[in-house]
């Protein structure tokens, strides 16, 4: 590779748009070569989605947990070291443990939830909280309103549907996507990096 065709150095403001796990990477990864105050992290909050009475934002946990050195990396998701005696209690009673909350987990999904019903922003709630666990980068939710995603599939739903599909289309219908469905399965699209010339941000894509 000669040198002419090696990219430069971004410089100035860069914005990543992240997604789940692979946004958390790309993420961590843009976070270790770019000045704290250049770089702004931009969270999807169209899969979050309400469980046990709590809402659950599970791709800008993944964010916090990733950025902050808590993540569980054999998992893909959670916190390392994470206990479960509130799952194994509430399955004793009878309650919903297909989703599983460990107990370190659960603390942020209560205090969002308090917060938020006393009055906050999003935004401002996960600010303090990853101001809390140490994260120099500044993370943003995509909006601070209520989001939820919708697919569509060519072909019906299970006669015995999972919970997915009791949250996803009878929830609010803000966001419709059309997402091709081969053998049972939704395809995943792989990690994207789009330079925009015309922004004076550079913009990075993962989902």
């Amino acid at each position: 590779m000669s040198a002419s065709s090696v990219p430069a150095k971004p410089t100035g403001p860069v914005v990543a748009l992240s997604g789940g796990i692979g946004g958390a990477k790309l993420a961590l990864g843009l976070s270790r070569v770019l000045p704290p105050g250049e770089l702004t992290i931009v969270a999807n909050t169209g899969d979050d989605f309400e469980h046990l009475g709590l809402l659950i934002s599970p791709d800008f946990d993944t964010l916090l947990y990733t950025l902050a050195g808590l993540n569980d990396a054999a998992r893909g998701w959670g916190r390392r070291d994470e206990t479960w005696t509130f799952m194994k209690a509430l399955g004793a009673l009878g309650g919903e443990t297909w989703f599983q909350l460990g107990d370190g987990d659960l603390a942020i999904h209560v205090e969002r939830t308090r917060r938020l019903a006393a009055g906050e922003t999003l935004s401002a709630v996960m600010d303090d909280f990853r101001r809390r666990l140490g994260i120099a980068v500044r993370l943003l939710p995509m909006s601070d309103d209520r989001v939820r995603t919708k697919v569509r599939t060519a072909t019906l739903l299970p006669k015995v549907p999972s919970p997915w599909h009791s949250i996803f289309p009878l929830r609010m219908p803000s966001t419709t996507a059309s997402i091709p469905v081969r053998n049972g399965s939704l395809s995943r699209s792989s990690v994207t990096e789009w330079s925009s010339s015309a922004s004076a941000a550079r913009i990075a894509l993962a989902v």
